[in-house]
């Protein structure tokens, strides 16, 4: 089964003509759009009130504003000195399904991707340029029975190999990334600056597992699931924009993500025949359908979330109750015991890397209110 989506994106408003500041600072402009875009997308109602926003700004710009109180990364920035960068809009994979959901829910219908820059096109059109400067696709081949280190020894002795989709050969730089001599990561290109698309094959069934993700449970119940994820910017994402722009439909969407795999990406053997994963994206390219496509999914990684597994889910309260039922003092015996477990407990990555995503939400607004929510 081969499933694609979009996993994160950035959005710029431009000016498209200089002249406009002759009449308005560019501060004041850049706080009109903000606005503007505030309305056209309800982020007030979705995400929460805007409020500065000094933390993690998106790069090279100046003032920034989130909206509401999350875990997830969405920000809107501009930069107070440098028109010419417009105002931008980044969405993280987790804040742009969260929007995708909560937008959905209010109007009564769902909202892709496409939809979102064409919303924004339509209030801005007339003095301002709407485009994508980074859009992330990604391709899930699940139960194909593939494997990335098994990919990867092939890209090595060059069995199989990465091509346009003109049939010239893609010699970017393969890298990889080896785990317990396995390895789990391939990356085609570079990250450099003025490269405008960067590739990630990795082992998503692994990922989602060791981190708890979600798509735990789809990961816990296939045999294998491998992630194309492709990081386009600059003017391929420029170009992607007027594509989006003119969609109708999201087999449009289907069709457009799978197609620019295919168009630098495709692996190829040494016969000359199509390796699996690219005939699966040539399927979905050719024969669109809602079939392929894995709209964006949200899941709360709070504490919030946390509270209610290990209390709804987990066996904590069956066994607390058991063991209450011959020991009146069992609370405290286990209190004890878990007390004398953390001191012992050495955190796993996944732990580290909730800690620098979602630590400074926790660290400003503490954690009083997780558990009195749940009283109430």
């Amino acid at each position: 089964m081969i499933k694609v989506g979009v996993d994160e994106m950035t959005i710029v408003v431009i000016l498209k003509d200089k002249s406009l500041l002759k009449s308005h600072y560019w501060e004041d402009l850049a706080e009109r759009v903000i606005s503007e875009i505030d309305e056209t997308l309800l982020l007030d109602q979705i995400f929460g009130p805007k409020s500065e926003n000094e933390q993690k700004k998106i790069a090279g710009y100046s003032n920034g504003y989130g909206f509401g109180n999350h875990p997830f990364y969405f920000r809107i920035c501009y930069h107070h000195a440098y028109w010419k960068m417009g105002v931008a809009i980044k969405f993280s994979a987790q804040s742009l399904a969260y929007f995708c959901e909560k937008f959905s829910a209010q109007n009564g219908g769902e909202i892709e991707v496409y939809q979102i820059l064409q919303l924004l096109n339509s209030e801005f059109d007339y003095q301002f340029q709407v485009r994508l400067s980074r859009i992330d696709f990604c391709a899930d081949f699940i139960d194909e029975g593939l494997s990335v280190n098994d990919l990867n020894r092939e890209l090595q002795a060059g069995s199989i190999h990465f091509e346009y989709s003109t049939g010239k050969n893609n010699t970017s730089q393969i890298n990889f990334y080896t785990s317990n001599n396995v390895v789990d990561t391939i990356y085609v290109g570079s990250k450099k600056a003025n490269i405008t698309t960067f590739l990630r094959i990795y082992n998503k069934r692994k990922e989602q597992i060791e981190q708890h993700g979600i798509h735990f449970n789809e990961a816990v119940n296939c045999n294998d699931w491998v992630r194309m994820e492709n990081s386009i910017r600059g003017d391929y994402a420029h170009d992607i924009t007027k594509r989006m722009l003119e969609m109708g439909n999201r087999d449009d969407l289907v069709s457009l993500i799978s197609a620019c795999l295919l168009n630098k990406y495709s692996l190829i053997d040494s016969n000359g025949a199509d390796h699996k994963m690219t005939t699966l994206l040539r399927l979905a390219a050719e024969d669109p359908s809602d079939y392929y496509y894995s709209g964006s999914k949200y899941q709360d990684f709070s504490l919030d979330e946390s509270l209610d597994y290990l209390v709804e889910k987990s066996g904590l309260l069956p066994f607390l109750y058991k063991a209450k039922t011959f020991d009146p003092d069992a609370i405290t015996l286990f209190t004890q015991y878990l007390a004398e477990r953390l001191e012992r407990y050495s955190p796993t990555w996944s732990v580290t890397h909730w800690m620098t995503v979602h630590g400074q939400y926790y660290r400003v607004h503490g954690i009083k209110d997780v558990f009195a929510k749940k009283k109430t």
